[in-house]
């Protein structure tokens, strides 16, 4: 099941990620500055671990693109990384 819906996932990801850009964004902040993968995943309407494996690769690069917002000033990704 779960390889089945990949390519869902995937598109679903990839549409969140363009309108982040497209407004601007960073992906949600977590209350320890660091991303919020459960709520990225709810956007996209997948569980985490979605973020961890399959989509593992592809969300990291885009975190390091766009990186993260929040209520307080944007942290370095990279030093999270």
């Amino acid at each position: 099941m779960g390889r089945e819906k990949a390519p869902i996932n995937e598109a679903s990801y990839i549409a969140y990620v363009a309108r982040l850009k497209k407004e601007g964004k960073g992906f949600p902040m977590n209350n320890r500055g660091d991303v919020n993968y459960s709520k990225v995943a709810e956007e996209c309407g997948f569980h985490r671990q979605v973020l961890y494996n399959t989509l593992n690769d592809q969300f990291l690069e885009d975190l390091k693109d766009i990186g993260v917002e929040g209520p307080e000033e944007t942290p370095d990704i990279e030093d999270r990384l």
